[in-house]
Order: C-alpha cells, then structure tokens, then sequence
C-alpha cells in the first residue's frame, strides 16, 4: 500500500517509520566546527599593517596580476602612513564615512545629500553634470526594508584570523572581492 506524505510517496513500512522521527532540536542543528575557537583580541587596521611589514619587511604584499610589479609590506606601511597622515590633515577623523573613487570617472553616483558638493566638484574638472546621477535613501526589496549588507574592518579581521588557521600565509594567496555585494557597500 502507498501513500502520499509531504510530496513523497512512501510505504506503508516507510511511512511508519517516519512517524517515529522526531524533529530535530536547536541544539542538534548547530554545526560545529572542525576547528578551535579563536581568540579575537580587538586591532586595528593599522596595527595588522604595523605587524605584518615588521614579520614580512621584503615580501610581497600585493601583486598585479597584469603588470607583475609588486608592493612589499615595508613600501605598503609607508604608502598607508602617507595616505593616513594626509586624510587627518584634511580633517577625517576615525568614525568619518569617506571615499575613494577611481580617476576619470566616466560618472558620479552619489546620494542626493552631497549633489551640490558633487556637482560643483564636477564642474572643476570639466566633468559633464548630465553625468551626475543622485539617490535618495529609498528602501529596497519587496519588504520595504533595506538589503544592504554592513561591512565592518572587524568582519575582514576576525575573517583573516580564520583563514590562518588553514592557511599560514607561506605562500601568496588570490583574494576576490564582489564590488556589488557585502564588499562594495
């Protein structure tokens, strides 16, 4: 005898024993990992960078898949103090939200709170304004709420502290970051 249970058609021995099953609790649908926990004691983005030009001084740190030229750790702290010590001097301060946009952008996006700046930042670099597109804060998807990920430098830490634990960073690893999701927001 057959019968049809939850889009599945079982025996009678089959549907016998799985009204017998019992659903599994919390507690058993937690994964745990292969792993040791790992101690994530609080840095800072300039710390990692401190430490690692001082351990690999002369290794590489980012190489251009292209071009083949490399940056070591040593020229890549230098580069991150000067660029550091020049946005202070402008006035960013920790906690500022802040951008870096490519050269010869062929447009701008920008919320509609900065059009004006955006606008007239354009206009002294020969930029077109019809080029300018601005957004307002609309929320997104069919719940009418935001989708948006929020990506914090405490994510992309604690992120490299699990990594090492499979991989000792002997070796240059290829690191991809989708522009259009939780890295790019």
């Amino acid at each position: 005898m057959l019968l049809r249970c939850r889009q599945q058609v079982l025996s009678v021995r089959g549907f016998a024993s799985a009204a017998k099953m019992t659903p599994p609790s919390h507690q058993q649908r937690i994964y745990k990992s292969a792993y040791p926990p790992i101690p994530a004691t609080p840095v800072t983005t300039w710390q990692l960078v401190q430490q690692a030009a001082k351990i690999f001084a002369d290794a590489p740190a980012l190489i251009c898949g292209i071009s083949h030229k490399h940056v070591t750790y040593r020229e890549f702290e230098d580069t991150v103090l000067q660029v550091a010590t020049s946005l202070s001097e402008r006035g960013v301060a920790k906690g500022d939200a802040s951008l870096y946009l490519l050269h010869n952008a062929k447009f701008v996006v920008t919320h509609d709170s900065v059009e004006n700046a955006a606008t007239d930042a354009a206009k002294s670099e020969s930029i077109p304004t019809d080029r300018i597109f601005s957004v307002g804060s609309s929320p997104s998807g069919i719940q009418s709420f935001r989708h948006g990920v929020r990506l914090s430098f405490w994510n992309l830490a604690v992120n490299a502290l699990q990594w090492q634990t499979i991989d000792k960073f002997t070796s240059p690893a290829l690191a991809m970051l989708p522009y259009n999701h939780i890295y790019g927001t």
